[in-house]
C-alpha cells in the first residue's frame, strides 16, 4: 500500500550507561497495515532526547553520499538505521522519527 507511517524498532530496550553499549534503531516506512513499503524514499528526521552519543544514520544505499553524523536520512528501500551509543549517564533515550505526510514513529530505550 501507500506509505502512511514511520515505525521505529530498537534492537534492545536497555543499555548500560558505560559509554560502550550501542542501540540500533530501525526506521521502516510502512503502509496503514504496518507492511513495509519497499519503494519508499521519504526523508526521515530523527529527534533524540536523553543521554546519548550519535554514531550515525545509515540507509544501505552505496550511492548515498550524505553525512552519516546527521539526524536526517533519506530512506532506501523503505528503511533507515539510527545508531546511538550510551554515555556514562543513566536516563531514557526518547526517539522520534518524522517524515513529511507520514505518521511519526516513537521509541524509548533506558540507560542504567
Amino acid at each position: 500500500g501507500k506509505a502512511a507511517a514511520v515505525r521505529l524498532t530498537p534492537d534492545r530496550k536497555t543499555l548500560c550507561a558505560n559509554r560502550r553499549d550501542v542501540v540500533c534503531v530501525t526506521a521502516d516506512i510502512v503502509d496503514s497495515r504496518g507492511t513495509l513499503v519497499p519503494s519508499a524514499a521519504d526523508r526521515i528526521t530523527f529527534e533524540v532526547t536523553g543521554p546519548y552519543k550519535l554514531l550515525g544514520v545509515e540507509n544501505g544505499d552505496i550511492l548515498d553520499t550524505e553525512p552519516q553524523k546527521a539526524l536526517t536520512r533519506k530512506a532506501f528501500m523503505g528503511k533507515a538505521l539510527l545508531m546511538l551509543q550510551a554515555t556514562g549517564e543513566a536516563g531514557t533515550l526518547r526517539i522520534r522519527a518524522t517524515a513529511e505526510g507520514l505518521k511519526a514513529g516513537n521509541a524509548a530505550v533506558k540507560t542504567e
